[in-house]
């Protein structure tokens, strides 16, 4: 097997976290295989295991059970035969993965779930997420998840993958959403969700406690105010396990990051951005949560169907083959020592069957020969949010007028200045209509509130030079659970760069510091407007939202 790297982290009472899966530095990055084609663990035989023997991979996820399953858990004693057969072919450096899914304890919704979900309205016995335990699937997903990490120590693998994707209905990322499916508070949903991740550190200390959990995503890049279902779950593991000293490590997968890129550019700006928005947590969390990579090839861009034959990311990608992606596979490796490769069927790319493997098997063979003989590439340079802080303005306040902001997407959304109690500043409502569809340009139902930057900094007409900016300052005060979009487009017409925003409290202000570098702006001297958006569909239909602005203004 190969050696695990272990990195002593400060501040850890001298604890030894292994958070490196790479083996050997000769053979640098570990390689993950994921792949919804590969058969689930009770399937498997001789020649699957051979298969993935032949194969790049160090290793690969493998489902037990399925994505939607309902049925109790699996024992241990019952994957015997397939443990068995595993384990009596197992190879130096060669891993099998238990792979879980976070669905178990999410009630179908068919008007919110995956097109892969079933669609057939059925009762499970609770709705949103059963939080309590009291519809039977709590603990019926402990016991997976006891179960996956019994079977990572069988297999000697370093842990197992987790997919916290809400395929059976996403809305309820939305701890509003949960509050309304479960008729509780929403201050009660927030303890109920830590004290499930709570539970999941705990069953990692009791069966694997330097358990790798290689989760596909983690959201805390679009979330990292720790404000959805996903991040909470997360962030209550991961202080638990700081807490006890239990010496479990979380692999953001990266998912959010993206699976395609239109060229390595746009991949080397994602990858930085999300490097900018974890900054805060990497510290946190003392070393526990490391960053992972991921991308999803094609061997042929003529033969893709489904998603990737409709993403402006896989339709607008310079990627045309299997060997265009060999830089992108270096640059991958040579950044990250944490990188799965989603094997989708939409390439078609099935990682253990011969007749598809072959195609990509020796492109990225060859690109982890060029990454060892290139090496490591630097760490992202983060700057510190103190910096930003301790920043100057040197714009005027932007919400001190009203006058200068404007509503677009439909009636929906309408703006006013504050009222004088809370000092100048605007206030953006919208009245969330899901049966009216929007106007012809924004058929999704965006609401927008926009200012031109014109008399920001030059005269009036004139883009806005960013050049100097460090960061972005404003407070906003939530009237309601939920989220708002803050972005900034270069120029007219051309796309904005959006970041997330979610509230502290309802009813209260928060101070907000967005480094410019999170807008990943490619020309900071012709920023044109400053926009807010709104999705009705992060919302109920009737929904009356009220968002205040103010004391906005650039820094330097």
């Amino acid at each position: 097997m190969r050696r695990l790297i272990a990195l002593s982290l400060a501040g850890l009472a001298g604890m030894t976290l292994c958070t490196m899966l790479s083996a050997d530095e000769k053979d640098g990055p570990y390689l993950m295989s994921v792949s919804f084609s590969v058969p689930r663990l009770e399937k498997w035989t001789a020649e699957t295991v051979d298969q993935f023997h032949a194969s790049p991979y160090d290793g690969v996820a493998v489902k037990i059970p399925d994505a939607y399953a309902r049925t109790p858990a699996p024992k241990l004693e019952d994957l015997s035969p397939a443990v068995q057969l595993i384990k009596s072919k197992a190879k130096p450096g060669r891993h099998v993965w238990p792979w879980i899914f976070l669905t178990r304890i999410i009630a179908p919704n068919p008007e919110k779930s995956h097109q892969s979900a079933s669609k057939k309205k059925v009762d499970v016995g609770f709705k949103g997420m059963d939080l309590d335990g009291l519809g039977g699937a709590l603990e019926e997903y402990c016991n997976v998840w006891r179960l996956a990490l019994r079977l990572a120590r069988e297999f000697g693998a370093p842990g197992i993958v987790f997919d916290p994707e809400a395929y059976n209905d996403y809305s309820v990322d939305s701890l509003r959403y949960l509050s309304q499916t479960s008729g509780k508070p929403v201050d009660e949903v927030e303890r109920l969700l830590r004290a499930i991740g709570t539970r999941m550190a705990d069953i990692a200390a009791e069966e694997f406690p330097d358990a790798i959990i290689w989760s596909l995503f983690t959201q805390f890049q679009v979330d990292p105010d720790l404000c959805t279902m996903p991040t909470i779950l997360f962030d209550a593991m991961l202080m638990r396990a700081r807490e006890k000293n239990i010496p479990l490590v979380l692999v953001d997968g990266g998912e959010t990051v993206g699976y395609a890129f239109i060229n390595l550019d746009n991949l080397d700006r994602h990858h930085k951005l999300r490097a900018l928005q974890v900054a805060p947590l990497m510290e946190k969390y003392g070393g526990r949560l490391v960053m992972g990579c991921t991308i999803s090839p094609w061997a042929d861009a003529k033969e893709r169907t489904g998603w990737m034959a409709e993403w402006p990311s896989c339709v607008n990608s310079t990627f045309k083959t299997i060997a265009d992606f060999e830089p992108v596979f270096v640059t991958l490796m040579r950044r990250y020592r944490h990188f799965w490769i989603y094997a989708a069927s939409a390439a078609p790319y099935d990682p253990l069957k011969p007749e598809s493997a072959s195609r990509y098997n020796p492109t990225l063979l060859k690109a982890r020969a060029e990454a060892k003989r290139l090496g490591p590439l630097p760490p992202y340079e983060v700057p510190k949010l103190s910096d930003l802080a301790n920043a100057q303005p040197f714009t005027k306040d932007l919400a001190e007028d009203a006058a200068k902001w404007s509503v677009g997407g439909g009636p929906e959304a309408s703006p006013s200045a504050l009222p004088p109690e809370d000092g100048p500043g605007v206030r953006f409502m919208v009245n969330v209509d899901t049966n009216r569809r929007g106007e012809e340009k924004y058929p999704a139902g965006w609401l927008f509130l926009n200012r031109d930057l014109g008399d920001a900094i030059r005269g009036e007409g004139q883009p806005a030079d960013l050049g100097e900016a460090v960061g972005l300052r404003f407070q906003i005060r939530f009237r309601q659970e939920g989220k708002i979009r803050v972005g900034l487009r270069e120029k007219a017409g051309a796309t904005t760069h959006w970041v997330s925003v979610f509230p502290k409290k309802a009813g209260e202000w928060k101070d907000v510091a967005i480094p410019i570098e999170l807008f990943a702006l490619e020309d900071r001297r012709g920023v044109t407007r400053i926009s807010f958006y709104v999705a009705e569909g992060w919302y109920a239909h009737g929904d009356k939202l009220t968002f205040d602005i103010r004391k906005m203004a650039f820094c330097k």
